[in-house]
């Protein structure tokens, strides 16, 4: 009698898996602004209702009178102050995350009082790949002083990739496209002092602008890119085992 049958067992073949490229880098998906005089509330209207998942950031400053911002409706998204400050213009950095989608174009900035004719600037934009739910990472004190340079605080991010969103208010006047930082500005109907930065990396950054020498308050926040999807699960090692025969 002999064995004529042989025992095949491998350590199998693993299933491959597609790479994970990660999640799609923020992008910025469109911008509007404008400057409004004799209203109690002021109206910025995008072009496009924003898409389901978006962030939504607005910037507003008041030189001129003691009104401030309330609140903040549209979009599709629940309004957050960020960071404000009164000195020496009244300004404003407010979101909202993750847009319903469908939620209009309209975003009403509501004002603390009546107006005698002064100019309020607000701009709105709207950006994809950013997280839906506690996307606000840095958001320092704002800096100060007089400058012909006016920089805002310094950010450092807790992850790569995210978006850096300035704003300076001064009573002087801002050099067109002199914006600083590695930032690119941002609408802002006539004038400026508003910018952003995508990060490719996870260093610090700040944005400056030049201006005439002035007093100067500015202000800046990070929101945190949408989290790279986890790779799916490999599959188990597949064995082939032959059963022995025994002959004879």
């Amino acid at each position: 009698m002999g064995l004529i049958a042989v025992l095949i067992a491998g350590g199998g073949l693993l299933a491959a898996t597609a790479p994970n490229a990660g999640a799609a880098p923020i992008a910025l998906v469109q911008q509007s602004s404008t400057a409004s005089a004799g209203v109690t509330s002021n109206t910025v209207t995008l072009t496009s209702s924003p898409a389901a998942g978006s962030l939504l950031v607005l910037l507003f400053r008041n030189g001129t009178d003691t009104n401030d911002v309330t609140s903040v409706t549209g979009g599709g998204v629940t309004w957050v102050k960020a960071r404000s400050w009164t000195t020496p213009e009244i300004s404003d950095i407010w979101y909202g995350a993750g847009a319903s989608g469908g939620g209009g174009t309209a975003i009403t900035i509501n004002l603390s009082g009546p107006t005698a004719g002064h100019v309020y600037t607000s701009s709105v934009s709207e950006w994809s790949g950013v997280a839906t739910t506690n996307p606000l990472d840095g958001n320092p004190p704002t800096t100060s002083g007089t400058s012909t340079t006016p920089t805002t605080p310094s950010i450092t991010p807790t992850v790569p990739g995210e978006l850096f969103i300035g704003l300076i208010a001064t009573n002087g006047s801002f050099t067109p496209g002199a914006v600083g930082g590695g930032f690119t500005a941002l609408s802002f109907a006539g004038a400026n002092g508003v910018g952003f930065l995508i990060a490719t990396d996870a260093s610090a950054h700040a944005m400056s602008w030049a201006s005439t020498s002035a007093a100067f308050t500015a202000g800046l926040v990070s929101f945190r890119p949408t989290a790279a999807p986890s790779p799916p699960p490999a599959a188990p090692p597949t064995v082939t085992v032959v059963t022995p025969r025994f002959t004879g």
